[in-house]
């Protein structure tokens, strides 16, 4: 069980680099910008728009804003979860 962790979830510091569409790498830092990838949104009844999304770079908190790339647009991070299967548990920051 140990191996599997180790394989899908390696250590920050052994993470590659994210490759961009340009060529460019993206390196992972912990107190570098902000940067995600959003995955999968999804409509949730009672909850309303849940995004789905990875850490690429830098630290979310609940109640960030920060900067859509494709819309220029401001959105605010409202509630942050790691989410478990139908599980839901509440996280104050992710990185």
């Amino acid at each position: 069980m140990m191996g599997f962790i180790d394989n899908v979830a390696p250590s920050s510091v052994d993470i590659q680099p994210e490759r961009l569409e340009d060529g460019k790498e993206l390196p992972h830092f912990l107190d570098g910008p902000e940067v995600l990838f959003v995955y999968k949104t999804a409509i949730e009844p009672n909850l309303g728009k849940m995004s789905f999304l990875k850490v690429i770079s830098g630290q979310v908190n609940a109640g960030d804003e920060l900067i859509n790339h494709q819309t220029g647009e401001t959105e605010r991070i409202n509630q942050l979860f790691i989410v478990d299967g139908h599980k839901r548990n509440p996280s104050i920051s992710s990185w």
